[in-house]
């Protein structure tokens, strides 16, 4: 992965973000939360890894797809506050 930052879970540059699975083929359930602020630490707890990432929107749009197919419809927009910097929290079990 060659991104200026990259954790194995994510990975961020200037053209958005990447989140890795950990397997090379198959299904894997994704949950997307859009939030005014960071979560609470207790949130966090119970998850086996957790990382985070800055994702800059200088026009106002971030969209959420995999690398194959087109985005989900009730994923569309994740900007939800306009353009500037989102934080990405990324967990899995």
């Amino acid at each position: 992965m060659d991104l200026a930052y990259a954790n194995g879970l994510v990975g961020a540059d200037f053209n958005g973000a990447i989140v890795l699975a950990g397997i090379a083929n198959g299904w894997v359930t994704v949950t997307v939360q859009l939030l005014d602020a960071a979560p609470d630490s207790a949130e966090l707890d119970g998850w086996d890894d957790v990382a985070e990432v800055s994702i800059e929107s200088e026009d106002g749009e971030l969209i959420f797809h995999d690398l194959g197919d087109d985005p989900p419809p009730e994923f569309l927009e994740l900007a939800h506050v306009g353009p500037g910097t989102y934080r990405l929290y990324r967990a899995q079990r």
